[in-house]
Parts: C-alpha cells; sequence; structure tokens
C-alpha cells in the first residue's frame, strides 16, 4: 500500500516537473537583436555598437538574466548600407530589417548610420517591432504615423538649432558658412541650421554640398577658392560624416588664416579623433594640430558624466583593454532602455503571441515619457517625447589636446519655464533661446578641481574624516558665487565658512577664449585651501578587510543644472601627488576618481503649480570618492597577533597529558578571546549592530576552546574508566583463580578506551589546523 501511494506521487511530481519544465525551457531566453555594419568599411562603429550591448548584456545575465530568463543577442550585417534597388546587395538594410522580424527578437537596437535606419524603420512599422537607435540623428527616423522608432542621441534639427544658436549668442559670431553632405544626415542638419541662423539673425554668407551632383573634391575645391579671399570674420559649419570632415580640416588649415569650426556629431566620434591619429604624422607628434579649437556636439563627454559613466569606463576598459567609443556608451543605454521594457513587459502580463510583445514592448517604451520614471544611463537619464526622441541636453565641446572637453557653455532643457523669472528679458539677453518647440537656459561651466594634502582622523564611531584639500574654481568671464555652494555631507558641526575655513586667490589665467577675431574673453580662477571634517557612512561588514569610500560632495544651493555645472578639471588634477593618508590604511589603485552628477529634487515643494508637471528639479554636484583599504599585515600584527597566540596554546591542548592543563589551556583561550573581541567591540566597532568579519574569526575561535574542553573532558572521562579498569586488573591478579576471559574482557576495554583517547587526540592536532586553514581559505577566497 505504501509503495503505491509513492508510485502515485512521484507520478504527480513527475508530470508537474515536466509543465514546469516546459514552460520554462521553451522560453529559455529573451531575445534582442542588433543591426549595424558587423563587415565592411565601417564595422569598426558595428563593432563599438556590439561592445556596448555585449557589456550591458553580460552584466544582466550575471545577475540571472530577466526574471530568470537569460538574453542573448542575435546579430544581424547590413554593412551600413541601404538596398534602393540594387538587388543583388546581400547585405544591406532592408534585407537585415527583414531578417530580424522573422527572428524570434522582442526587439532590435540599431542601425548605425540615418539611412540604412530610414529604410529599415518602413520594415520594422510594417510588421510591429519596436526599435532604438543610439546615432541615427535624422529627423525623418521618428516621424513615421505609428510610433515604433525609439532614439537615445538628439535629431539633426534639434542639435543643428543649438549650433546655429550657439555661434552667433555664445561665440558672438555675425557670419557663418556651410559645408554638408547631401544625403538625409547633412540636408537636415544644413536645413535646421539655415531656419535658425535667419530667425535669429546670423548671416549665412555661402553654402557648398556634395553628393550625387557634385563630387566631395569638386566641393571642397569650390569652398576653399572661395574662402581664400574671403574675410576671416564668420565661422564655417561643418555638417558632413567623420570621414570628409577630416578632409576638410586639413585643407583648410592651409589657409592664411585660422577658420572658426564648428562641427555636428560626426566630429565627436572615435572614428574621426582615431583617423586623425593613425594617417597624420602631424596629429601624432603633436595632438590637436588640426581639431584644437573646433566646436563640436558631442551626445557624451567624460568630464561631465556621472557615477555610472564612470563605472561604464572601468568595465568597459576592464572587459575589453581599451577606452570605451562614445557609440558603446550610447549603445550600452539603448540596450539599458530596451531590457527595462522587455523586464516590464514579462512581469505585467503572460503574453505567448511575439507580435503582442513586441506591442507590449513598444507600449512600455512610450510610457518612458516623464523625467521621473526616467532610465538612468550612461549618457544621462532618458525619456522620450510623443515622437520617441529622447529628451536631453545637446553638450558642446572645444578640441583641446586632440580631444573634446566640455566648452564654457552650455544649453540645458530650461528646468521649469513656469517659474522662470523673466523669462522674456533672459531671451532677450540670450541667456534662453528657443530650439524648435522647447526652451532652452544658457548655463555656465565651472571647472573644479581638488588636490589633497592630508587625509586624516578617520573616527569609526562618529562616522567622519577630516580632509585637507586644496580646491578651485575656474570659469570663463561672468561672476560665479562659490560662497553658496553646499558641500552635502560636511560633519553636521562645523560649516563651510569661505571667511573662516579658506584662503581664497583670484587670478586671471593666461588662458583666452578667442570669440570672432580680436574679442577676448578672460578665464577667472578662485583657488582655496580647506581642512574641515566630512561625514561619512562606513560599510564594515568585511572589518577588518573592508575598503571604504570616503566621499566629498558639494553643489550650488540656489543654481539648477540649467544655470551651472560644475566639470571636473581633469588636465588640472595631479592624481600622481595624492596619496597622502593616515597610518594603517592606503588608497586603493585607481581609487581616487571625480565625476559630476545631479542632485535630484521631485517635490513639488508645495506648489500647485507644480503638481500636474515635470517638477523635477536638478543641482549640478561635484563628487570626489576616495577608495581605501587597510594595511592588512600592520592590523594583524598590532591589533591579532595575541589572537595567533592563544590559537597556538589552543592547539597544545592535544599534545599535553594533564586534565588540568588541558582545561586551562582551553578555558583561556574562550576568556582571552572574549577580552579582545569585548575590547574591539567597545571601541572600534563601538557604534556597530551587525556582525562583522572578525566577529566570525572570534566565533572560530570560541569553537575551538570548546571542542578543546569537550575533548579534555571526554579524554579524562576515558582516563578515569581506563584507571578503574587497571585497578580492577589489579584486583584480579591478586585473587586466587580469576576467570580468565573476565580479565582479558577488562583489558579490552582499556585498549579501547586507550584507542578513543587516541582518536581523540588526533582529531584534534589533525581537525585544529585544519578548521583554521579552511576558515582561512574561505576568507582569501573572497577577499585576496
Amino acid at each position: 500500500m505504501i509503495m503505491k501511494h509513492w508510485i502515485i506521487f512521484s507520478l504527480v511530481v513527475t508530470i508537474i516537473m515536466m509543465v514546469i519544465g516546459y514552460r520554462f525551457l521553451s522560453n529559455e531566453f529573451v531575445y534582442i537583436a542588433l543591426a549595424g555594419p558587423m563587415t565592411g568599411e565601417d564595422q569598426e562603429h558595428g563593432k563599438a555598437m556590439l561592445q556596448g550591448v555585449e557589456l550591458y548584456l553580460d552584466e544582466i545575465n550575471q545577475k540571472g538574466g530577466i526574471h530568470g530568463k537569460k538574453v542573448k543577442l542575435l546579430k544581424f550585417d547590413e554593412q551600413n548600407k541601404t538596398c534602393g534597388k540594387n538587388i543583388k546587395l546581400k547585405q544591406c538594410a532592408k534585407i537585415a530589417a527583414n531578417q530580424v522580424v522573422d527572428s524570434p527578437a522582442l526587439a532590435v537596437i540599431g542601425h548605425y548610420s540615418s539611412e540604412p535606419t530610414l529604410e529599415a524603420s518602413g520594415v520594422y512599422k510594417e510588421k510591429g517591432i519596436p526599435a532604438i537607435t543610439g546615432t541615427a540623428t535624422a529627423d525623418e527616423i521618428t516621424k513615421l504615423d505609428e510610433k515604433w522608432y525609439f532614439r537615445i542621441i538628439f535629431k539633426n534639427n534639434d542639435q543643428a538649432a543649438v549650433v546655429a544658436n550657439y555661434a552667433h549668442k555664445i561665440l558672438d559670431y555675425e557670419n557663418a558658412y556651410i559645408f554638408y553632405d547631401n544625403d538625409s544626415y547633412g540636408r537636415g542638419l544644413e536645413n535646421s541650421f539655415s531656419e535658425t541662423a535667419a530667425r535669429i539673425g546670423l548671416n549665412i554668407n555661402n553654402k557648398w554640398n556634395f553628393g550625387k551632383q557634385t563630387s566631395f573634391k569638386t566641393a571642397l575645391n569650390n569652398m576653399i577658392d572661395n574662402l581664400k579671399n574671403a574675410d576671416s570674420d564668420g565661422i564655417l559649419f561643418l555638417a558632413t560624416h567623420s570621414t570628409e570632415a577630416i578632409k576638410v580640416i586639413r585643407e583648410l588649415r592651409r589657409l592664411p588664416y585660422k577658420l572658426p569650426i564648428i562641427g555636428a556629431d560626426a566630429l565627436s566620434s572615435n572614428r574621426f579623433t582615431q583617423t586623425l591619429k593613425k594617417n597624420y604624422p602631424q596629429e601624432q607628434l603633436y595632438p590637436g594640430y588640426y581639431t584644437d579649437g573646433i566646436y563640436v556636439v558631442s551626445p557624451f563627454l567624460l568630464d561631465i558624466a556621472g557615477k555610472r559613466a564612470q563605472d561604464f569606463y572601468l568595465k568597459f576598459k576592464k572587459k575589453y583593454n581599451k577606452t570605451a567609443a562614445v557609440t558603446s556608451a550610447l549603445y550600452y543605454d539603448a540596450t539599458i532602455v530596451a531590457v527595462e521594457a522587455i523586464k516590464k513587459m514579462l512581469v505585467e502580463e503572460e503574453i505567448t503571441n511575439i507580435k503582442e510583445q513586441r506591442k507590449k514592448v513598444k507600449d512600455n517604451l512610450r510610457q518612458i515619457s516623464r523625467l521621473e520614471n526616467a532610465v538612468e544611463g550612461v549618457t544621462g537619464y532618458i525619456y522620450f517625447d510623443s515622437n520617441g526622441d529622447s529628451i536631453k541636453s545637446i553638450p558642446i565641446g572645444i578640441y583641446k589636446k586632440g580631444q573634446p572637453v566640455t566648452a564654457w557653455y552650455q544649453y540645458q532643457p530650461l528646468s521649469w519655464m513656469q517659474e522662470e523669472e523673466n523669462l522674456l528679458q533672459n531671451i532677450l539677453n540670450n541667456n534662453v533661446i528657443q530650439v524648435n518647440d522647447k526652451f532652452m537656459q544658457k548655463a555656465q561651466v565651472v571647472y573644479t578641481g581638488i588636490d589633497f594634502n592630508d587625509i586624516s582622523e578617520l573616527d569609526l564611531n562618529k562616522s567622519i574624516f577630516k580632509a585637507d584639500f586644496y580646491i578651485w574654481f575656474r570659469f570663463f568671464q561672468e561672476g560665479f558665487n562659490n560662497t553658496e555652494n553646499d558641500f552635502t555631507n560636511i560633519n553636521f558641526t562645523n560649516t563651510f565658512d569661505p571667511k573662516d575655513n579658506k584662503k581664497g586667490i583670484l587670478v586671471e589665467s593666461d588662458e583666452y577664449i578667442p570669440k570672432q577675431g580680436s574679442k577676448n574673453g578672460k578665464v577667472i580662477i578662485e583657488s582655496y585651501r580647506s581642512k574641515t571634517p566630512f561625514k561619512v557612512s562606513f560599510e564594515l561588514h568585511d572589518y577588518p578587510l573592508d575598503k571604504q569610500i570616503l566621499p566629498i560632495r558639494f553643489q550650488h544651493n540656489k543654481l539648477t543644472t540649467d544655470k551651472l555645472i560644475y566639470v571636473i578639471d581633469r588636465e588640472g588634477i595631479k592624481l600622481d601627488k595624492q596619496q597622502k593618508i593616515f597610518p594603517s590604511w592606503k588608497i586603493m589603485d585607481d581609487g581616487i576618481s571625480f565625476f559630476q552628477d545631479t542632485q535630484k529634487n521631485d517635490s513639488t515643494l508645495g506648489n500647485p503649480k507644480r503638481f500636474d508637471s515635470q517638477k523635477r528639479l536638478e543641482y549640478s554636484q561635484f563628487n570626489v570618492e576616495i577608495k581605501i583599504e587597510r594595511h592588512v599585515l600592520s592590523f594583524i600584527l598590532k591589533t591579532l597577533l595575541p589572537t595567533v597566540f592563544v590559537l597556538g596554546l589552543g592547539y597544545a591542548v592535544y599534545f599535553t597529558s594533564a586534565f588540568a592543563t588541558k582545561m586551562a589551556l582551553s578555558i583561556n583561550v574562550i576568556i582571552a578571546t572574549s577580552l579582545f573581541h569585548l575590547k574591539l567591540s567597545s571601541s572600534a566597532l563601538a557604534s556597530v549592530n551587525y556582525n562583522v568579519l572578525i566577529e566570525y574569526v572570534f566565533y572560530m575561535v570560541y569553537m575551538l576552546g570548546i571542542f578543546g574542553v569537550i575533548a579534555a573532558l571526554l579524554i579524562h572521562k576515558e582516563e578515569a574508566k581506563i584507571s578503574t579498569k587497571k585497578d580492577k586488573l589489579d584486583k584480579f591478579q591478586e585473587c586466587d583463580g580469576f576467570l580468565e576471559e573476565e580479565f582479558e574482557n577488562v583489558k579490552t576495554q582499556i585498549r579501547i578506551s586507550d584507542e578513543f583517547i587516541e582518536r581523540i587526540e588526533k582529531t584534534g592536532r589533525i581537525g585544529y589546523p585544519l578548521i583554521i586553514i579552511f576558515s582561512m581559505s574561505i576568507i582569501w577566497v573572497f577577499y585576496f
């Protein structure tokens, strides 16, 4: 009967497991497609795309995937080409798009360039699969009636409008020239720049384009001939791809004067900088020979990037052993957004039809439409407007020593227009501009740096450390009130008063910013020294092998990011000198990181006008994080050496014969360890209300001490038995006619007791060090 029940139970369990197994195994993976130039002339772009996507998917899969399902990437090659009417092409956008929709992918990431993206978009719309591009900027991509395409990067219409405003209202140029590629990318940029220029009063002196009607060489020669005899009072807008831009810049640098240039986002690509370094010796010998002074739109500038971007660069460097390309960062973000939409689809409802799944993913992407539910990415917070375009700032960089750095002024989306005082006056003063259907505020950039002199007085119980450092602010021309900075983690018992804690030095830098020929702007530097305690939340679970992060953070307490941006002065900061720190600690390799992020405020502050608005306020925040670790050997010698001696005494239990000695050694192990434990708990760990690593070491020693006591008692008990049995043997021998059998039986019992004692001692001699070695091995594996 029992066997019958077991058979029925086993069958039921087997059927349930098969159903569950089929349910999960049939949906073992979640698929995402990547479409781009995996081979061909532009395969370096495809490789950068792939590396960004794979880096994030690796992170997701290492954490268990999306709700237990691993994410699998499907790659489709289109060689950055359109099919058009050429039916012989085997790898082009339309063919790749049809392959994508026939695959099990729930979303597609790509394409790289605007032309292939536009060709593929019709297929994705018709077949119903959501697509996200990180680099294609043509306006038409997101203008289809039914919105299936999304983009992480800004669109041409917006970037060209910002460029025109920047050239006229910040750089003070009255005249401009345009050289553009007559494709969807170049035409979109030229149209928007020209329309904006006409509206704001920037004169377009001349335009040159190349394409099917005019060759690149002809257009370039026409421009050079025209500019040779032209007045230099103007700026050239380069609206071409990177390959053509390099050739244009090279020829322009042969002019008798240096023509100011401002370029679209193609001039900030890694391909642009790497090709210059690779193919032009002057750029190798003198970085910036061709590019220094060129203004450029860049979707990503590291010196204004946040903590997530810093982490991304470190992870990318570790995985691929090279610096991340801007393209990789953009497609890392595209993957984040795609995964978030898929994750939401899987958790909300059970949909098995792939067509419905794709539609739900698209709907979830549409819902990422407000700042409050934006997805945090490497390039900032990502959310979309009604067309599927991301709403974000359009950074302007300037080339310095061959790399783009943040320019002195930026245009930022207006935080909240309803609260903007004197909006009309700010528009008239060129502080606020209109970029198509939105307003943007001119924000001042303040280059900021810290050089440390000393870090001391780290107090685990009070959760503070004291930092002695120099801090400076470098900014362009207009006044900047640094007394309104707020150090967010300063010790509450102290204040950061410029009058008391800092000695200010105000100088005019030798650095000048050329503005329209003879006009120049001065750069001001304000520097100070501070000795200030800062608050820190210590994480001590791994004590004494803990690694701590000592943060210093400050923000302006009045100006939001649409008015002020702190930028890390990487050139001025001397990391090789930042190694002074208190005893017992050392700074880890790459242990000092500087980054800018934002302090956010989503509160309505009780203002009814904000109840239904995009109400987030953001303040630019300068951050320094110092990663430190203990000198472990020094700590062991100073603090744990007595514990090592105690362990040695505990081991001696198994080599002594006297019961009193065994008990004394074992009890002393427990008492001595408890004293060390108590001392540590009442000093360094007084404020810690959870177990830390060293306490588990103490628990191990307690356990070994208790084992010693138990072993001593067991041995003593057996020795007492042996003594009794020996007395009995002696009595047997004194009696006449004692039974031989009983005598042998007592001897056997004595031998068994001796063997038991020997086993205990042998077990202790072997097991005691093995427990220690095993425990230390676990610590070594996890911490070293």
